[in-house]
């Protein structure tokens, strides 16, 4: 879901909702497809050229793109609202309550409850939203011609990402409920705090085990072009980097490149379709504005911003939950936070 950065405190707060939306694609890096531009008026045209640079040529928007543009935004829509009533009829039905009370009876311990708890949910919401999923992810994609996937790899890579929300539940929803008991006051805070190495390991830990699972990294076949990309590295003060190849035409048509992880997980990424499609100069170009955010701090930037959206988000969670469970503890099926029934809530708040 997209504010799945809050929920998932990058990988981890909601792994089960944000299975429901999306989840072919939920571990794969940030895709760069052809975005159709606006026609240039006389107030904004381009610079005249210079010596040193030419002018553009910029074709204009096809309408076939204008219609991918526009079905994305109303797709946008209908996600965001998914993801908002999906919850609230877990809440409002008394569903989660008694996926708990089942989860007591299979897991018995406090911590066995939480993963039983997160499993059946994770895949509650993975079949519920599995169409909808489908025709996002395989049906709309290969209609506009963008995908190669085959429908068991799309089902394999589904089934995947699925697989980690419940992992990434058990891992780390365990932190905020165990503090929710201990410091009913504090909660929040101490969460915010405990999400800042959850997030720093997230990313360390995403290209090295997630992305791999989902396509195959192997060196540059082409010697001279990581050649010419590491010295590129070196200028840019990217010292230790490793260029890695990404056969990524199995699923899609669309082009990438991106610098990921930091320290030992540190690396240049480049999908195969972009190695094919784009010259030298022009993948240079790519891999040198990539590397731009990387040399411009923005991967800490970002964890600075998502610990802080955290540390938001729970705290009006913790200012607002207690009125609605006040108000609803009898639909609801719980009467305190801290119980595991009430994660669909936070989700809603947050």
């Amino acid at each position: 879901m997209l504010r799945s950065l809050v929920l998932v405190l990058a990988l981890a707060f909601a792994p089960s909702l944000a299975a429901a939306q999306g989840t072919a694609t939920a571990a794969s890096p940030r895709t760069t497809t052809a975005q159709p531009a606006p026609a240039v008026t006389p107030a904004a045209a381009p610079a005249p050229a210079t010596a040193d640079t030419g002018a553009v040529p910029v074709p204009p928007a096809s309408e076939k793109a204008l219609r991918y543009e526009r079905s994305g935004n109303v797709l946008w829509v209908v996600d965001t609202l998914w993801g908002l009533l999906f919850p609230l009829v877990l809440l409002f039905t008394g569903l989660s309550a008694r996926i708990r009370d089942l989860a007591r009876r299979v897991g018995r311990r406090w911590y066995f409850t939480l993963v039983v708890y997160g499993a059946i949910l994770t895949l509650l919401a993975w079949v519920v939203s599995l169409p909808l999923a489908y025709y996002e992810g395989f049906v709309r994609e290969h209609a506009y011609g963008l995908s190669t996937q085959s429908a068991g790899k799309w089902l394999g890579d589904s089934l995947k990402a699925m697989a980690l929300g419940v992992v990434g539940f058990a891992l780390v929803m365990w932190v905020p409920y165990l503090l929710l008991r201990k410091s009913p006051r504090r909660w929040w805070l101490w969460t915010a705090l405990a999400a800042i190495p959850l997030l720093a390991a997230s990313f360390w830990l995403s290209p090295l085990v997630v992305d791999p699972l989902f396509n195959k990294f192997g060196p540059m076949h082409d010697r001279a072009l990581e050649a010419r990309i590491l010295a590129e590295a070196d200028r840019a003060g990217i010292e230790g980097s490793r260029v890695f190849e990404v056969d990524k035409s199995a699923d899609t048509k669309t082009l990438n490149a991106y610098v990921t992880g930091f320290g030992g997980s540190k690396r240049i990424v480049l999908w195969d379709t972009i190695i094919q499609k784009m010259n030298e100069r022009e993948l240079l170009f790519v891999v040198g504005h990539e590397m731009g955010h990387y040399v411009l701090h923005h991967v800490q930037l970002l964890m600075l911003a998502a610990s802080l959206l955290v540390l938001l988000s729970l705290y009006a969670v913790h200012r607002s939950a207690g009125w609605a469970i006040a108000r609803w503890r009898r639909r609801f099926g719980f009467d305190r936070l801290d119980d595991i029934a009430s994660y669909p809530l936070l989700s809603v708040i947050v």
